[in-house]
């Protein structure tokens, strides 16, 4: 599995991928990135809060990968040591706002939205990239503003 350096590149790397698009106004493939690079984020923070070098694959626990393996934002966060930014208790509100208004268009394990592109459109993908990056709140630059990552 990737580094914390690694999901750190490739989230950045997600991220372009998704300003590209939405310049094409391909509003689903954006849309995809941009819960690509949330994950990736994610999980670099998670090896960063957990101080390990590598994503747990595999493990003599057999359930830890089982746990790591997900897709899911919310379980991610809660891995990430992240709540105190993310979360209606959290630090900022702001912050806490763009969670919100992200994280509810990718519900369960957001690889779903692959198959169904009705969450993303015109009007609500730029919104969604200003919440997880462009704003000075955003997700992604929270995330990097308090070195979490």
């Amino acid at each position: 599995m990737a580094t914390q350096v690694e999901f750190k590149k490739i989230a950045l790397i997600r991220l372009k991928s998704a300003e590209i698009l939405l310049k094409k106004k391909d509003w689903g493939g954006a849309g995809y990135f941009m819960g690509f690079a949330l994950e990736c984020a994610l999980k670099a923070s998670i090896c960063k809060t957990l101080r390990i070098y590598d994503y747990p694959e595999s493990h003599d626990d057999k359930n830890v990968p089982t746990f790591f393996m997900t897709h899911s934002f919310l379980r991610l966060l809660l891995l990430s040591g992240l709540s105190d930014i993310f979360s209606i208790k959290g630090s900022d509100p702001l912050a806490f706002n763009n969670w919100s208004d992200f994280t509810i268009q990718y519900p369960g394990e957001w690889t779903a939205t692959r198959y169904s592109f009705t969450y993303f459109n015109d009007k609500n993908t730029p919104k969604l990239y200003n919440c997880l990056f462009s704003d000075k709140n955003s997700i992604i630059k929270m995330i990097g503003k308090k070195k979490r990552w």
